[in-house]
């Protein structure tokens, strides 16, 4: 939670920054963009898509960062677009801007798992730089949720 305009700055120009790096490669394989399974959480069912936004996403961008304000938009504040919160709204950002801008000519899928956990081998084994995903799978296997992890 926090103000848009610090999750465009990260979320959206980062995963920009890494597209244009992309299209300076000669031999890229691929690119897996990581999102968020609510990133579409305003929705009740959800499809292997791009869900397109109300505005195409560079101007959505350049609206946000033209702003004074670091203002952190409440539950129901219309700039959400129905999302709960400043970080679902710029992964939505951020899957309209590679499908718009760099799908096209990139070899870039997007992914979208409900949690990120630690790496299995790269950077390093077990790597993580963050204790969320793990609270996380420790809440769902406490709930009785997730039965099984692979």
């Amino acid at each position: 939670h926090g103000p848009l305009k610090d999750f465009i700055s990260q979320n959206v120009l980062g995963t920009e920054a890494i597209m244009k790096l992309g299209e300076e490669m000669k031999h890229l394989k691929s690119i897996v963009y990581v999102s968020t399974a609510y990133a579409n959480c305003n929705l009740l069912d959800i499809e292997e898509k791009v869900y397109p936004l109300s505005k195409p996403a560079q101007t959505l961008i350049d609206e946000i960062l033209a702003r004074d304000s670091d203002r952190t938009p409440a539950v129901g504040d219309p700039e959400l677009m129905g999302r709960p919160n400043s970080y679902t709204m710029s992964k939505a950002i951020a899957e309209n801007l590679v499908r718009e801008k760099y799908a096209a000519h990139l070899p870039v899928v997007i992914c979208r798992p409900s949690i990120v956990t630690h790496s299995f081998k790269e950077p390093t084994e077990g790597w993580c730089d963050s204790m969320n995903g793990l609270a996380g799978t420790l809440l769902l296997g406490g709930l009785g949720i997730a039965r099984t992890m692979e």
